[in-house]
């Protein structure tokens, strides 16, 4: 049986590929905005696509202090499409992020209440960030739906 300091390790391991795959998700996005002249959700799902960049950096220095070696840090392309949800339209991509950053807070959720505390404080920082963006793309797929029903 894993020791603390193991179980720990292992969970942010598979925190830290979520956000590698939360990341790119983002990019892809943002880029899918872009392309149907959305240039302020472009610019909004890119910043939010950096500060999982940040998260990224956070969690392999967290891994590393534990005496770990992060994962890999670039998403597999075949997993891309599979992830990051339908190429069909920005309210498609917003309603997977929304999923996405719900999944993600339950996960540091759960990763606060059995770590340390100096890896349950990385977590609550990633938490407070992740419902800014949770609040964000509430707003945003309101809005898109909104469109969708005038259209």
């Amino acid at each position: 049986m894993p020791d603390d300091r193991e179980r720990i390790l292992n969970r942010l391991q598979a925190t830290l590929r979520h956000e590698v795959l939360a990341a790119t998700c983002y990019e892809l996005h943002a880029v899918r905005a872009r392309n149907l002249q959305r240039n302020d959700i472009s610019a909004r799902l890119a910043a939010v696509a950096e500060t999982h960049r940040h998260h990224i950096a956070d969690l392999e220095q967290r891994i590393q202090e534990l005496g770990g070696t992060p994962a890999q840090t670039q998403a597999p392309a075949s997993l891309l499409e599979n992830t990051c949800g339908p190429m069909n339209g920005l309210l498609h991509a917003l309603e997977h992020d929304l999923r996405a950053e719900d999944t993600e807070i339950e996960e540091y959720e759960q990763l606060s209440r059995q770590a340390d505390g100096e890896t349950a404080e990385l977590c609550e920082a990633h938490i407070k960030d992740d419902r800014d963006h949770l609040a964000w793309l509430r707003e945003q797929v309101v809005r898109e739906r909104n469109l969708d029903d005038i259209e």
